[in-house]
């Protein structure tokens, strides 16, 4: 039996990266095809950005690039619904 977290659906990811390696990850998920946002979230240690594709395409990506800290999924699953979980998060996190 196929294990469910394997299964090629793509979808969207929590990718949470190391400070001040974003850009070396989008290259990377470039050279790979995988989309990733605009919108991101900085915290003192981490920058959160979202990326869509499979479980195996994302994890070529994090395999090859040592920017990746963390790959979430999302407990929200649409990207405006994200983000405003997300601003309100670092807003409690600030206060």
């Amino acid at each position: 039996m196929e294990d469910p977290d394997d299964l090629p659906d793509a979808r969207w990811w929590e990718i949470w990266l190391r400070r001040d390696s974003r850009e070396a990850f989008e290259q990377i998920a470039r050279l790979h095809e995988l989309r990733t946002s605009t919108e991101r979230i900085s915290f003192p240690e981490r920058e959160v950005i979202l990326a869509f594709g499979t479980q195996i395409e994302v994890g070529r990506v994090v395999m090859e690039s040592n920017a990746v800290a963390e790959v979430r999924r999302p407990k929200i699953h649409l990207l405006h619904s994200w983000r405003c979980a997300m601003t309100n998060r670092l807003y409690a996190w600030k206060n």
